[in-house]
């Protein structure tokens, strides 16, 4: 299991980060199709790591995010700015690219964002304090940069809380909260990919429940208003 999740040469990378944060390390959960390679065998691949941030405790804590990640060579994506960054890897051609997400309720007033510290911002995340909530421990270990063995625990959110996520991402894709800048590209990307949705049968083809295009997600699902209200009660026992 542990030698497929999060292949080389983003592992030693990702191990790299974890130990640079030391203890603050806790409050970073992993999250997306990284998360899901930890339960699934033949998971979507990809090498980007996506993170939820425990924003309270990060907000808290005395160890500063930015130089961390400036010393170990990541810089800001300029279409993300702070909360996305990359660095590239040495002797190699690829990138080791990391994104932020955090709960929804703590987002800036009139924008997506999340403030976390100077410098670093995550993407707002609608039932992000569940999927925080539902994780788990795991061991990963490797190699550093340097060549010195490393074994970190990160937390790793749970499937069930992962399916939720990718429902609600599809929804507000698709019903383009961002905004008209943004309505062709998250129009396309709101759209289910084979790989994301099972196939309807030929003999159900016709009928809407079926729906290759998922309709319903047009509108807001009746069960969201119980979630945003699980959310908060989340964030209030965490603030309490």
């Amino acid at each position: 299991m542990e030698g497929r999740v999060i292949p080389e040469p983003q592992r030693t990378y990702f191990l790299e980060l974890l130990d640079a944060l030391g203890p603050a390390a806790d409050d970073f959960v992993v999250a997306g199709a990284q998360a899901m390679k930890f339960v699934v065998e033949k998971a979507r691949a990809t090498k980007d790591v996506d993170f939820l941030l425990n924003v309270l405790a990060l907000r808290k804590e005395s160890v500063q995010l930015a130089p961390i990640f400036e010393k170990l060579g990541y810089m800001p994506l300029p279409e993300s700015r702070n909360f996305q960054f990359a660095k590239a890897i040495p002797g190699s051609a690829e990138k080791m690219r990391i994104e932020f997400m955090a709960p929804e309720e703590y987002k800036r007033e009139k924008d997506f964002r999340v403030d976390i510290q100077d410098g670093v911002h995550a993407r707002a995340c609608t039932g992000g304090s569940i999927a925080l909530a539902q994780c788990h421990l795991h061991t990963i270990s490797g190699k550093l940069p340097t060549g010195v063995p490393c074994i970190v625990q990160v937390r790793v959110t749970q499937p069930h809380a992962l399916v939720m996520l990718k429902l609600l991402a599809l929804a507000d894709r698709y019903n383009n909260i961002r905004g008209p800048k943004e309505a062709r590209h998250d129009r396309r990307r709101g759209r289910p990919r084979k790989h994301c949705v099972a196939k309807p049968k030929r003999r159900n083809a016709s009928s809407p429940r079926f729906s290759p295009r998922l309709n319903f997600l047009r509108w807001p699902p009746p069960w969201r208003k119980a979630l945003k209200s699980k959310e908060a009660r989340l964030s209030s026992r965490n603030t309490s």
